[in-house]
């Protein structure tokens, strides 16, 4: 039992011995070790949350020149025995200057050598943090055991910097690299958010000037469209105006734009051929109370620019009229005006005058105001064109109307004095012909019978003669409502045996209508019906067949008439409606006046209806009238 105790004793002892004897020689060195670094730590801690409390973003290299400052002075009160200072190099020169230090009593510039300059340029090539634990006797006159560097440059190379940390007790060098090596960081990445703000900052100021470089030139462009929106609008106002009197539509003219130009003067100047010289035309525009209203220039009067205008044929631009060798007129203003516009004006590359504005202002008209007036000089040239157009057409309807009044007088005339003597020679020929004087030879009444036939046909020229005579003036139809179907076949067996001469066969067809009611003047659309159905028979070959057609086609009832002829050019189915006009084929095949289709027209077009053809060379041709269709009952009238 005592043997158990006394090894049980001996274990403890053993045990404890051995614990201890770990505990002293590893575990403590270990835990020593552990506050140590927890200790470092702590401190390397301590510092860097303090460096984060004062650390900002700088603005400008003052305030990151402060930044490092504090920097340095915060790394100082951890480690009271080193030296710091920045240096910077005057831009690509080897001179380096302390720009401010702490402690720096132990650094002075004139004590380094260019050992030290060579470090400093290796760091700054390098780009990164040099640290040096050497003695060596370049750092003599220092104080310092150790050196630690680390650079600053600018992208430009404009600004470059170098901070030095002097350390005198060699033994600190190992402690204080963590803290160079974090300020470093630290003011690294300070650095490089202070550039990349610069340059967002540049690159922001740039895009503002750009967007206000565009924002600019938009407001211009703006203005000019406006400008050039009101010129537009000035230009068709004139077009608007120029309507009735010349002379007023000039005054428009002129009158709005000066008031687009904001010009105190206005005028066109035109040439007159009798007086031989520029005539104002129209009224001015004057923006000058105590001015005349209009003037004249003689074409011998050369110092006037406007009369140098004309002859020259050029535009002359004026900018200070009381200091130019040309003088302008005295009534475009006097003393009052400054600048002067004189620009010639173009009529089919014929000078008719010059339009001409001017300013109380020097130097007012600019390029896009000489544009303008061209337009407007251009605008006057084309509505002078057509209002002389129109004053020569006014001028010649008048002389066509008196003349076609006088050719319908004279035909009418001439009509009745050939109508008398013509049925009196008609009268003979049937005596002659009928035997009453006694008998005749067949040569005799083969002539009588050519000289009846020639009687017929003048008949039939006087009758058309007269009814276009008529046709032309004010005549008054017996108006009233009639079956159309029955005047058509009543038409075409009158001219049955027109036909008959030539082995035709007249075809009537109505669509199964069994009227057609119109209102209008019988006799005078039997007529149309009858030089339409003859025009066929006249046209068409032998053994051919004529159809005629009417039809309903709602509120219209339409007649055609088809033949086998020789068909109408194009060409001249856009004057087969005129008077005394004949188709190519018509002349070569056939005897004719031309007035047939162009009395069926006024015929129809005067019942409010509508005449047409549709034809193809070599495939016959088909006329159609359409009129409106009887509703309801409708008393006699006239019409036009």
């Amino acid at each position: 039992m005592t043997e158990m105790v006394f090894a049980l004793s001996a274990g403890i002892v053993f045990s404890f011995a051995v614990y201890w004897y770990l505990k002293f020689k590893h575990i403590l060195p270990i835990e020593k070790k552990v506050f140590y670094i927890d200790a470092v730590y702590s401190r390397f801690r301590e510092f860097s949350l303090e460096i984060s409390r004062q650390s900002y973003i700088p603005e400008t290299l003052e305030e990151f020149s402060e930044l490092i400052n504090h920097h340095l002075i915060k790394l100082h009160s951890f480690f009271p025995s080193i030296a710091a200072a920045v240096f910077e190099r005057e831009n690509k020169k080897e001179i380096w200057k302390i720009s401010h230090a702490v402690a720096g009593e132990k650094i002075n510039s004139s004590n380094l050598g260019p050992f030290v300059y060579g470090l400093f340029n290796k760091c700054l090539n390098d780009g990164d943090i040099l640290l040096i634990d050497e003695t060596d006797k370049n750092f003599e006159g220092l104080e310092f055991k150790s050196l630690a560097l680390f650079p600053f440059a600018t992208d430009d190379k404009k600004v470059i910097k170098i901070i030095m940390i002097g350390i005198s007790d060699k033994s600190e060098f190992q402690a204080l690299a963590p803290y160079v090596k974090y300020l470093s960081a630290n003011l690294s990445a300070h650095y490089k958010i202070y550039e990349r703000n610069m340059r967002l900052k540049r690159e922001n100021e740039q895009l503002k000037r750009e967007l206000n470089a565009v924002l600019k030139e938009l407001d211009m462009a703006g203005s000019r469209l406006i400008r050039k929106a009101k010129e537009r609008k000035a230009i068709y106002d004139v077009v608007s105006m120029s309507k009735g009197d010349l002379s007023k539509s000039v005054d428009n003219i002129v009158s709005v734009a000066a008031r687009v130009l904001e010009a105190d003067m206005a005028a066109f100047l035109f040439y007159d051929e009798d007086k031989k010289s520029l005539e104002t035309y129209g009224r001015p525009y004057w923006n000058f109370e105590d001015s005349s209203v209009s003037y004249s220039l003689p074409l011998d009067d050369l110092e006037k620019v406007e009369v140098r205008s004309f002859i020259e044929k050029k535009t002359f631009v004026i900018e200070d009229v009381s200091v130019s060798s040309q003088s302008a007129t005295k009534v475009t203003g006097g003393e009052k005006i400054k600048s002067l516009v004189v620009m010639p004006v173009y009529l089919n590359e014929n000078m008719i005058g010059v339009l001409e504005m001017a300013s109380r202002k020097r130097d007012f008209f600019n390029q896009e105001h000489l544009e303008f007036i061209s337009a407007i000089s251009n605008q006057i040239s084309e509505i002078m064109s057509i209002l002389s157009l129109y004053k020569n057409l006014s001028s010649k309807a008048q002389e066509l109307s008196q003349m076609n009044k006088v050719k319908d007088e004279f035909l009418s005339t001439v009509s009745h004095e050939l109508k008398t003597p013509l049925t009196t020679i008609k009268g003979f020929i049937s005596v002659l012909l009928s035997g009453e004087v006694g008998a005749m030879s067949d040569q005799q009444i083969s002539f009588l019978n050519i000289v009846d036939q020639a009687a017929n046909r003048l008949s039939s020229l006087i009758t058309n003669l007269l009814d276009i005579s008529r046709l032309d003036g004010k005549i008054d139809f017996d108006l009233s409502p009639f079956d159309l179907i029955e005047a058509v076949k009543t038409s075409m067996a009158n001219l049955s045996v027109k036909a008959l001469e030539k082995n035709m066969k007249l075809e009537f067809v109505s669509d199964n209508l069994k009227y057609a009611y119109v209102t209008g003047d019988r006799h005078w659309l039997m007529q149309v019906v009858d030089n339409l159905v003859m025009n066929a028979i006249k046209y068409s070959n032998r053994d051919s067949d004529i159809k005629v057609l009417v039809s309903d086609r709602g509120d219209v009832v339409v007649v055609s008439v088809e033949d086998s002829g020789p068909g109408i050019d194009i060409s001249d189915q856009k004057l087969i409606f005129n008077k005394f006009y004949r188709g190519k084929n018509a002349i070569a095949n056939t005897q004719g006046t031309g007035l047939g289709l162009s009395i069926c027209k006024s015929i129809i077009e005067k019942h409010n209806g509508k005449i047409w053809v549709e034809s193809q060379p070599g495939k016959g041709s088909k006329f159609f009238f359409a009129l409106p269709k009887v509703k309801t009952a409708e008393k006699k009238g006239s019409l036009l």
